[in-house]
């Protein structure tokens, strides 16, 4: 017999909290703190934040490079990404410039690389990991490109488009679109 869930309390973050990221090696819950421009971490055994983590201007979205256990961390109001080395919970080197607002990342293990869109421009752009440089935009649609998942399997990209309430598919193997953008519901999210 299934018994319903219960909620056994509630964890304190900061204000508005937007993403949240686990990593399984430190058993950690990372929280994106909009308002606050700060990432909150949890220890999973605990369910206690053990650090708050200042980052840029609105953080949104986050992505863990598993093979440098480093959380890249969008922030959509300084247009920038935010490296956080997950052994010490402290930001890393300097920003990395996103150019414009950017929301949604993802990371993609096989040639690791943190791909994020970049909103309005309606572009994907490609940052190596090894260098932490951008190697390649990614033209995707007019309008605006938002949230972003990797398929594992088929080495893809999949990136929402609230303009056209699409989502479009970026074969990871060329970095380019292939075939025709997969119609969804209105304003497709996460």
């Amino acid at each position: 017999i299934n018994s319903p869930s219960v909620v056994s309390g509630n964890i304190p973050v900061g204000a508005s909290p937007v993403g949240m990221a686990y990593n399984s090696v430190n058993n950690y819950i990372y929280v994106s703190n909009s308002v606050d421009g700060t990432v909150s971490v949890i220890n999973c055994l605990t369910n206690l934040v053990i650090t708050i983590i200042t980052v840029g201007t609105n953080p949104t979205e986050m992505a863990l490079n598993t093979l440098s256990n480093q959380l890249y961390v969008v922030n959509f109001g300084s247009s920038n990404i935010s490296i956080i080395d997950c052994v010490t919970n402290t930001v890393t080197g300097s920003p990395i410039s996103t150019v414009s607002a950017s929301n949604g990342i993802a990371y993609n293990p096989i040639n690791n690389s943190m791909y994020f869109s970049n909103l309005a421009a309606g572009t994907v752009k490609v940052l190596d990991c090894s260098t932490n440089i951008v190697t390649t935009t990614i033209a995707v649609a007019v309008g605006v490109v938002n949230f972003i998942t990797y398929n594992s399997i088929n080495n893809s990209i999949y990136v929402s488009s609230v303009s056209f309430d699409s989502v479009y598919v970026i074969d990871c193997n060329t970095n380019s679109l292939v075939g025709s953008p997969i119609s969804v519901g209105n304003i497709p999210q996460q």
